[in-house]
């Protein structure tokens, strides 16, 4: 049996773009479906902040270095419920302190050279979107198959 070489950038083309297209339709939802007055689900922090916090800060640092989005989440053009979510937690002094950490990591690793091979991706894969700015755009972007969602390694 041949040895599995994995790949750099650890999936297809095809499937970075398709996450990108459902991180956008997922955004679209969650911001509909906010309830809270503060926070996602009311006005203290919840495990839903809790959870959605990390991966909120890893949107704000990699969307506009590797994709090209605005920054989504310090304004609130694109989703004004996450945004406000967004700006509340990050009041919080725990919250801005694990926001510091997470940062300081993406950091490091833009400086290793950790997204330089998906930002090449990016500009020579002109036949994928990877920009979304319309919400009907993401739900259209979200045809791949099941082969290619579970690839990440080539024979």
């Amino acid at each position: 049996m041949p040895a599995c070489l994995c790949v750099r950038r650890g999936m297809s083309v095809e499937v970075r773009a398709a996450k990108i297209a459902d991180l956008w339709k997922h955004m679209t939802w969650l911001d509909e479906h906010i309830d809270g007055d503060g926070f996602l689900t009311g006005d203290h922090l919840t495990l839903a902040d809790l959870t959605w916090f990390p991966t909120f800060v890893f949107m704000e640092f990699l969307l506009p270095r590797v994709f090209g989005w605005d920054d989504i989440l310090n304004q609130d053009k694109y989703f004004p419920n996450i945004h406000r979510c967004y700006t509340a937690m990050k009041q919080h002094p725990a919250m801005d302190a694990t926001r510091t950490d997470i940062w300081e990591y993406w950091e490091d690793m833009e400086k290793a050279g950790q997204f330089e091979p998906i930002i090449e991706e990016t500009k020579l894969s002109p036949s994928h979107k990877w920009l979304y700015t319309d919400v009907t755009d993401a739900y259209l972007r979200l045809q791949y198959s099941s082969a290619d969602r579970n690839s990440s390694c080539v024979n």
